[in-house]
C-alpha cells in the first residue's frame, strides 16, 4: 500500500478514536468518503504492515507502531498549519492545506520550517 494512502487511512482511524479503541469500518469509510469494502481491503493490507489491528465485524484500532506514525503525522501537520497561519492564511485554509502538504514534505524540510517558526516566535518577544 502506498505510504501516502496508508497515512490518509491512519489519520481517519486516529480522528475517529482508533488510537484508543476499535472503530467501525463504516465510520472510517464515511470520514474518507470511500466505500466500506474498499476500506476493509485497505485495513487488511495495513494489518499486514503492522500499523492496525483489524477484526472483522468489530473494526480497526491502531497498533503502537500506527500510533507513533499518527502522532508524528499530527506534529508535522501542526508545524505546517502554524507556517500557513504565520504567512496569513485563514484558519480554514490552513486546516485543509496542511493535510495535503504533510505527506509530500520531507523530515528535513519540516525541520527547517520548525526552526523558522521558532526564530519568528523569538523575534515577537
Amino acid at each position: 500500500m502506498m505510504e501516502t494512502m496508508m497515512k490518509i487511512y491512519m489519520m481517519a482511524i486516529y480522528e475517529t478514536g482508533g488510537e484508543k479503541e476499535f472503530v467501525r469500518t463504516s465510520d472510517v469509510a464515511k470520514v474518507l468518503g470511500y466505500s466500506p469494502p474498499s476500506v476493509t481491503e485497505a485495513f487488511h493490507k495495513m494489518a499486514k504492515e503492522g500499523v492496525v489491528e483489524y477484526i472483522p465485524y468489530r473494526g480497526v484500532k491502531l497498533t503502537e507502531k500506527g500510533k507513533k506514525i499518527g502522532e508524528k503525522t499530527i506534529a508535522r501537520q501542526n508545524t505546517l498549519r502554524r507556517l500557513l497561519l504565520c504567512i496569513g492564511a485563514p484558519q480554514d485554509l490552513a486546516e485543509i492545506e496542511c493535510k495535503k502538504l504533510e505527506p509530500v514534505m520531507t523530515d528535513r524540510c519540516i525541520e527547517y520550517i520548525r526552526n523558522f517558526l521558532k526564530n519568528q516566535e523569538g523575534q515577537n518577544d
